[in-house]
């Protein structure tokens, strides 16, 4: 409590491409390190955590003086809770990116992982609005802080003046303004030499006890976080089948739906299945969170003729955040795909603000065609534009648009623009109306906070990409 977010880590046990990793976040900007652990390391953890945010660091382009200084001024490793949703949330989407990625077997510090979590992933974190890069915004942390990032101190601290008593306070100034660990900085001139314990500070023995006891949770932990949660998920399915006048103990339908109702099953947790209302009635049981039965919707706007499209809206909860999502109807047959857009949603939003939300993307969607038909020139007979080929048209892509990447019977890709589907081909030629132009090209949800593309541009000249 009331320690500045920066010099905070959040520390995760995760598995990725097979090996057990650490993964250290830091709370204010979502920096990141990751290294491989072996058993014995999990016993000395305060200095993995330590190693790591050092390499970490040095690895995305801070300097050792950087790096220093701020490690003098967070102090000893110390361990506690981790520091809200909105930060475990962030470093939570991390670990989703991670999962998917492939390890460096014969190194422990995962070099390659932790400069694409930094410097190459654009995420969001607690401190800031929108998304950015993790080592950029660390960056401007310790600038904040005085440090310069990749030299020395914009500020030049005389370390001679602190056991100084004739100093007029200075010293003191300097305590309050930097949050220098003097007692470490003691042990270095002594040689060793232990500082004494100021009132109220965990001695080095009541820390090495309560790592002890930490460890010995994890050693003592072993399969049971998964035996817990499934053993909860059991409770509570067995109290809602009683709830709904249902055999506790036994499904409805064996197997085939949803274990609580009997209704068509929508998703599998363990491979037993659950239609979206009970899955999402269970998930918030298991926060604590009050459920909310308003789980699907309709949804109707305008498009750009002013005919009236519907859309199907549904809500699933995937904690920490619940998705809607609104699917435009299509008639049966329809050779044409509907359009589909989304919200990500804390679970506690004002569900009337969320669907307005979801409305606003849909109304964009339907009202703004992301190519337009490529009209031959009457005085060009014959001539043929290499944009997108599709149905005896030409298209060319809008300044803006709105597209998903689709997936068919037979597991090939393609781009589905305007609920019309393109091939890689296709698709590439919708661009060609750029040609000459520079072309800054997002892919994003646009209800997301992001930076503009001079922003996006000026991020990519101050790393030296362009």
């Amino acid at each position: 409590d009331g320690e500045p977010l920066l010099f905070c880590w959040d520390a995760h046990r995760v598995e990725i491409d097979g090996r057990k990793m650490l993964l250290l976040c830091n709370a204010a900007n979502r920096f990141a390190g990751i290294t491989a652990m072996r058993a014995a390391d999990w016993r000395r953890l305060d200095e993995v955590c330590r190693d790591l945010v050092v390499s970490s660091m040095l690895e995305c382009g801070f300097s050792a003086s950087a790096v220093d200084q701020y490690l003098v001024r967070a102090g000893a490793v110390e361990f506690g809770r981790t520091h809200g949703r909105s930060a475990v949330g962030c470093m939570n989407r991390l670990v989703d990116t991670l999962m998917w990625a492939s390890c460096e077997r014969d190194t422990q510090f995962q070099a390659r992982l932790t400069h694409f979590a930094n410097v190459d992933d654009v995420g969001s974190c607690a401190t800031r609005k929108g998304l950015g890069f993790a080592a950029d915004r660390m960056a401007e942390d310790l600038l904040e802080l005085g440090i310069n990032p990749h030299g020395g101190s914009r500020y030049v601290i005389d370390y001679g003046r602190l056991d100084d008593e004739e100093d007029g306070g200075r010293a003191e100034e300097d305590r309050k303004r930097y949050r220098i660990d003097y007692a470490l900085l003691n042990d270095a001139w002594d040689d060793g030499a232990p500082a004494a314990e100021s009132a109220g500070t965990p001695s080095e023995e009541d820390l090495a006890r309560e790592l002890d006891e930490i460890i010995a949770n994890l050693d003592a932990e072993g399969d049971a976080p998964a035996a817990d949660i499934s053993s909860r998920i059991d409770a509570v399915t067995r109290a809602m089948r009683s709830e709904r006048g249902n055999d506790p103990d036994r499904p409805p339908a064996p197997g085939r739906l949803c274990t609580v109702c009997g209704a068509e099953p929508r998703v599998f947790l363990g491979g037993v299945p659950y239609c979206l209302g009970c899955h999402n009635e269970l998930a918030e049981r298991l926060m604590g969170a009050q459920h909310v039965t308003n789980d699907s919707s309709t949804l109707a706007v305008f498009d750009s003729e002013g005919a009236l499209v519907q859309f199907a809206v549904e809500r699933m909860l995937t904690p920490p955040f619940a998705r809607w999502t609104a699917r435009e109807a299509v008639p049966d047959g329809s050779a044409r795909e509907g359009i589909e857009v989304c919200v990500d949603a804390d679970p506690d939003e004002d569900q009337d603000e969320t669907l307005a939300r979801l409305w606003e993307k849909a109304q964009q969607a339907v009202s703004r065609p992301s190519a337009r038909v490529h009209e031959q020139p009457a005085n060009l007979p014959g001539w043929v534009s290499n944009g997108a080929h599709v149905d005896g048209e030409v298209l060319f892509a809008e300044d803006s648009g709105w597209a998903r990447i689709g997936e068919d019977e037979n597991g090939g890709y393609a781009m589905v623009v305007d609920g019309r589907r393109y091939d890689a081909e296709q698709f590439l030629g919708l661009f060609t109306g750029h040609v000459g132009f520079v072309l800054h090209w997002q892919i994003h949800d646009p209800g997301d906070d992001l930076p503009g593309p001079w922003d996006i541009r000026q991020g990519y000249e101050d790393r030296g990409i362009i």
